[in-house]
């Protein structure tokens, strides 16, 4: 696939909206350092003027990044996922590394850990992602992307719905044959492919 027509970004989902408390909570790595510093201020609430102070700033600083994280998130394509292992609970996304329709595609499979909303996700279930892409701008393949599962950020279902109903068919095919190539058993990693679409 190298037409960018095809690509689908989160931006043309029309009632998508991230759930802050969902999102930090299974993004908290992302959060952890301001979630203590607002625990300890808390702590020490005995000495309000430094409570006051440090609560303030803690959640000035939670909100901004989330702002930003979001902001990040709507930059995003959609594209799709499958659960393969849950002990650990892995997750293999499917993307196309080509970021202009002048080069040949370049899929790309990236198996990883990912979080479980509520231990609900089987194996085997199919998912949507959000892929933010990185690389240098005079290249015309990324070099590597940060999946975020919809249901981490969202649990309106019809939204989710939705979202994975956008995806092609051709790249759900693409991400069962790329891991039929990869072959058992899956594991943590990259996988480059040989075009699939």
């Amino acid at each position: 696939m190298n037409d960018n027509t095809r690509r689908h970004y989160v931006t043309k989902l029309e009632d998508y909206k991230v759930e802050p408390s969902l999102f930090i909570y299974h993004s908290f790595d992302k959060f952890a350092w301001m979630v203590l510093g607002l625990v300890a201020c808390v702590a020490m609430g005995l000495r309000l003027p430094f409570f006051f102070f440090g609560a303030g700033f803690a959640v000035f600083a939670i909100f901004d990044r989330l702002q930003k994280e979001v902001a990040y998130l709507q930059m995003g394509e959609l594209n799709p996922a499958i659960v393969v292992n849950t002990q650990p609970f892995l997750v293999a996304i499917y993307a196309d590394m080509n970021r202009d329709n002048t080069q040949a595609s370049r899929p790309m499979i990236k198996i990883v850990r990912a979080p479980n909303p509520s231990n609900k996700l089987q194996h085997g279930q199919w998912l949507g992602a959000i892929c933010n892409y990185v690389g240098y701008a005079q290249q015309h393949y990324w070099s590597d992307f940060t999946p975020t599962l919809l249901n981490t950020t969202t649990s309106d279902d019809a939204v989710i719905k939705q979202a994975m109903g956008q995806i092609p068919v051709e790249k759900w095919d693409a991400l069962q044959n790329g891991l039929d190539k990869i072959g058992e058993p899956l594991q943590e990693g990259v996988y480059l492919l040989k075009d699939s679409m």
